[in-house]
């Protein structure tokens, strides 16, 4: 547990608006609870004293009950409305046990998740094996889920391989992302099937290993903007 308090005053004057600094008198407090690997847990707030008023009691979880399995939350609670924030979440399962698991530590710096880019190219899991990612976020105050996606990229056997990209929306309540690539992979050469329901589309492509092709079909928008798991923060 942390305790600390900030002081900053200044007197006098400058013309210089650089030079200008801002009064605050801060007593911030956070709590740390980690019994295991496993779990942890913190609990951030504060209370402005130049303002008289209390910050949001920020909570961030990371349970992860195996290897192959983890699952983040993160909120707020407003101590001066008595109000919940939204709730991000995002569950992480993969075989075999630890692929794909991202580090904790940006989740707990940015009180929010770490953005996964979709159409970033990343290694295919063994034959068999797959990782995926469900992210949420849930609005108490509107009692909806204001958005879900939810990622799987799957090796069925050693030469096919089928990445699917899902999103729901609760403001527009209906699905806004529906995404499938299939490949086959070669000796030098790969064949991929894409579907985008948003563009109305079905590609194929024939892939050369020794040049990569530049990937703009799968994990973007109808706009031709990269598509993450990205929910927003809590402050």
């Amino acid at each position: 547990m942390d305790l600390s308090y900030w002081l900053q005053k200044h007197r006098g004057y400058t013309p210089f608006r650089s030079d200008t600094l801002t009064s605050y008198e801060n007593l911030d407090w956070r709590l740390q609870i980690s019994p295991s690997p496993k779990f942890f847990l913190s609990a951030t707030t504060g209370l402005d004293l130049e303002r008289d008023f209390f910050r949001d009691l920020l909570l961030n979880l990371r349970w992860q009950p195996s290897q192959g399995m983890a699952l983040d939350l993160s909120t707020g609670y407003s101590l001066e409305r008595g109000k919940w924030q939204d709730i991000l979440g995002r569950i992480l399962l993969s075989k075999p046990s630890g692929l794909g698991l991202p580090a904790y530590g940006t989740f707990v710096s940015y009180y929010g998740l770490q953005p996964t880019p979709f159409a970033e190219e990343r290694p295919a899991p063994p034959p068999g094996g797959f990782r995926s990612e469900l992210t949420f976020r849930y609005s108490p105050t509107q009692g909806q889920w204001t958005r879900v996606r939810l990622f799987l990229d799957w090796s069925v056997t050693k030469s096919i391989r089928l990445e699917t990209l899902l999103g729901y929306s609760g403001v527009l309540r209906k699905m806004d992302i529906t995404q499938f690539r299939l490949t086959k992979d070669f000796h030098c050469y790969q064949i991929w099937a894409i579907y985008n329901r948003e563009r109305r589309e079905f590609r194929i492509f024939f892939v050369i290993k020794a040049f990569p092709l530049l990937q703009q079909f799968f994990g973007t928008s109808d706009q031709g903007a990269f598509l993450d798991t990205s929910l927003g923060q809590v402050y």
